[in-house]
Protein backbone atom coordinates (compact mmCIF):
# COMPACT_ATOMS: atom_id res chain seq x y z
CA UNK A 1 0.00 0.00 0.00
CA UNK A 2 1.55 3.39 -0.85
CA UNK A 3 1.35 6.74 1.22
CA UNK A 4 -1.28 8.35 -0.80
CA UNK A 5 -3.64 5.45 0.08
CA UNK A 6 -2.81 5.94 3.65
CA UNK A 7 -3.86 9.15 3.47
CA UNK A 8 -6.92 8.56 1.74
CA UNK A 9 -7.94 5.85 4.18
CA UNK A 10 -7.40 9.09 6.95
CA UNK A 11 -9.90 10.56 5.36
CA UNK A 12 -12.92 11.64 8.18
CA UNK A 13 -16.14 10.54 6.99
CA UNK A 14 -17.89 13.81 5.82
CA UNK A 15 -14.97 14.69 3.75
CA UNK A 16 -14.95 10.92 1.99
CA UNK A 17 -18.53 11.25 1.21
CA UNK A 18 -17.68 14.54 -0.36
CA UNK A 19 -15.01 13.34 -2.51
CA UNK A 20 -16.91 9.34 -3.54
CA UNK A 21 -19.91 10.85 -4.23
CA UNK A 22 -20.37 10.61 -7.94
CA UNK A 23 -22.99 13.28 -8.10
CA UNK A 24 -20.11 15.58 -6.98
CA UNK A 25 -18.51 15.36 -10.12
CA UNK A 26 -18.59 16.70 -13.91
CA UNK A 27 -18.89 14.48 -16.99
CA UNK A 28 -14.75 14.82 -16.72
CA UNK A 29 -14.15 13.85 -13.66
CA UNK A 30 -13.87 17.38 -11.80
CA UNK A 31 -15.66 18.82 -8.80
CA UNK A 32 -19.11 20.02 -9.78
CA UNK A 33 -19.65 23.47 -8.00
CA UNK A 34 -23.48 22.92 -9.51
CA UNK A 35 -23.44 20.01 -6.40
CA UNK A 36 -20.88 20.33 -4.01
CA UNK A 37 -20.85 23.78 -2.10
CA UNK A 38 -17.73 25.94 -0.94
CA UNK A 39 -17.48 24.60 2.08
CA UNK A 40 -17.48 21.05 1.28
CA UNK A 41 -14.69 22.29 -1.42
CA UNK A 42 -12.75 24.18 1.43
CA UNK A 43 -13.25 20.88 4.14
CA UNK A 44 -11.15 18.54 1.28
CA UNK A 45 -8.82 21.34 0.82
CA UNK A 46 -7.92 21.78 4.18
CA UNK A 47 -8.08 18.19 4.79
CA UNK A 48 -5.25 17.80 1.84
CA UNK A 49 -3.26 20.98 3.27
CA UNK A 50 -3.42 19.93 6.84
CA UNK A 51 -2.33 15.90 6.56
CA UNK A 52 -0.86 15.15 3.07
CA UNK A 53 2.84 15.94 2.28
CA UNK A 54 3.69 19.21 0.18
CA UNK A 55 5.45 16.87 -2.08
CA UNK A 56 2.16 14.39 -2.26
CA UNK A 57 -0.71 17.09 -2.60
CA UNK A 58 -0.79 17.37 -6.68
CA UNK A 59 -0.56 13.18 -6.87
CA UNK A 60 -3.01 12.89 -4.25
CA UNK A 61 -5.48 15.52 -6.03
CA UNK A 62 -5.06 14.13 -9.03
CA UNK A 63 -5.56 10.30 -8.10
CA UNK A 64 -8.84 10.81 -5.50
CA UNK A 65 -10.36 14.08 -5.71
CA UNK A 66 -9.99 15.87 -9.12
CA UNK A 67 -8.63 14.94 -12.49
CA UNK A 68 -7.69 18.54 -13.03
CA UNK A 69 -5.43 19.87 -10.47
CA UNK A 70 -5.30 23.11 -11.30
CA UNK A 71 -9.43 23.42 -11.27
CA UNK A 72 -9.36 22.03 -7.68
CA UNK A 73 -6.64 24.64 -6.38
CA UNK A 74 -8.17 27.41 -7.97
CA UNK A 75 -11.76 26.70 -6.77
CA UNK A 76 -10.02 26.23 -3.14
CA UNK A 77 -8.51 29.56 -3.23
CA UNK A 78 -11.91 30.90 -4.11
CA UNK A 79 -13.86 29.06 -1.27
CA UNK A 80 -11.83 30.88 1.04
CA UNK A 81 -12.34 34.40 0.01
CA UNK A 82 -15.59 36.56 1.90
CA UNK A 83 -17.80 36.52 -0.91
CA UNK A 84 -18.13 32.84 -1.56
CA UNK A 85 -18.23 32.00 1.95
CA UNK A 86 -21.44 31.15 3.06
CA UNK A 87 -22.92 30.01 -0.65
Amino acid sequence: MNDLQKYYDAMPKGVAQTVNSRWNRTLNGNISMQNCSYSNLKRVGRYINNNVPMKDRDAFVKNYVSNSVSDFWNKYRKSQTYAYRWK
